[in-house]
């Protein structure tokens, strides 16, 4: 009976502690605020803007907080390694991202800083989801910006993505440049591009499988008029359409920059769905030479030819080209080669 006992409050001051335990997690969970999200067009930049707000002035522990996400039967879960420094100010804000070193906007000579915290690649779901802090503060969000200069706020509001971080200071960020990148499925023998988040995480996460970088990409812009990349000589971007052709006719998918040949597409073969009409920004060519104006590069599209109709998006002329051409693929776009853009 003595030793039973023993063990009854034994197990009594253990179920205190989780108690304690439990109350402190939620009051830490509970006095974070989720202020802010931002996502670039293909996920490379994100951020998570959290912002203390503890009701006593004291900075409340945070190592071991979950924040949680979760867009349909995706859940995705990054703990807080460990608590702000010391001296860290009541009220303040911190950046959790997936960029490991930030570098600085004012000066392209300053050395990376590393932000607050780092979580996992293609953490935020661009397309909307929910977002939690410990089971705490929970917000299910829209779509977020992708023009690469504007977050959401906690309100709904989106505004200029400039947030606070302690380890940062007050940070602006502007990524208007897409890495469309190339992917090959072996099985398939087919080729694909995106510049989109939900694409990257979708095949890098293995949830569509038999898809693998090719190593290849032929970039892109988020907007029209691209302020932080490169001298386009003032022309203004087009947006590029995109294409699901269904599975009968290739379970692949068709991209133009034209739009009156996105309207024929439509038209002409009513089983193609539309998925966007602009999938990525890009610049036009002559349409009847092809010849891309100074100082951009043509991007050549190459048709299989075959009943499950896959394209091929290539930027270099003749290395890559003649395999392809010798392979039965045959230039699809304006001019003799074949051009559907320019970067």
């Amino acid at each position: 009976m003595k030793s039973t006992s023993v063990g009854i409050r034994e197990i009594a001051r253990a179920f205190q502690v989780a108690i304690v335990a439990l109350i402190g997690a939620t009051s830490a969970a509970a006095s974070y605020r989720i202020e802010s999200l931002y996502s670039d067009q293909g996920g490379s930049i994100q951020y998570i803007e959290l912002r203390e707000n503890s009701p006593d002035g004291h900075v409340t522990p945070l190592a071991g907080s979950t924040i949680t996400v979760r867009h349909g039967a995706v859940v995705r879960r990054f703990v807080i390694p460990n608590d702000p420094p010391a001296a860290f100010p009541p009220g303040g804000s911190l950046i959790v991202t997936n960029v490991a070193d930030w570098q600085s906007d004012d000066s392209s000579f300053a050395p990376p800083r590393p932000p607050d915290y780092v979580m996992p690649k293609f953490f935020l779901p661009a397309e909307g989801g929910t977002i939690d802090l410990d089971g705490q503060d929970s917000w299910d969000f829209d779509p977020l910006p992708t023009d690469g200069s504007t977050a959401l706020l906690r309100s709904g509001l989106t505004v200029a993505a400039q947030a606070r971080s302690f380890a940062l200071g007050t940070f602006l960020v502007h990524s208007d440049y897409t890495g469309v990148v190339e992917y090959y499925n072996a099985s398939l023998g087919h080729y694909f591009i995106t510049g989109s988040e939900p694409d990257f995480d979708a095949i890098e996460s293995g949830r569509i499988k038999g898809w693998e970088r090719t190593g290849y990409s032929v970039g892109g812009f988020s907007v029209p008029i691209p302020s932080h990349c490169c001298s386009t000589g003032g022309l203004v971007g087009v947006p590029v359409c995109r294409f699901y052709i269904p599975p009968a006719l290739g379970d692949s998918h068709f991209f133009s920059a034209f739009a009156e040949e996105c309207d024929e597409v439509a038209a002409k073969f009513p089983s193609y769905e539309l998925e966007t009409r602009t999938a990525f920004y890009a610049y036009l060519p002559d349409r009847e030479t092809g010849a891309c104006p100074v100082p951009l590069r043509p991007v050549y599209r190459l048709w299989n030819q075959r009943p499950d109709t896959n394209h091929r998006y290539i930027y270099d002329n003749l290395p890559m080209r003649i395999p392809m051409l010798q392979a039965g693929w045959i230039p699809e776009g304006r001019g003799p080669a074949g051009v559907a853009w320019c970067i």
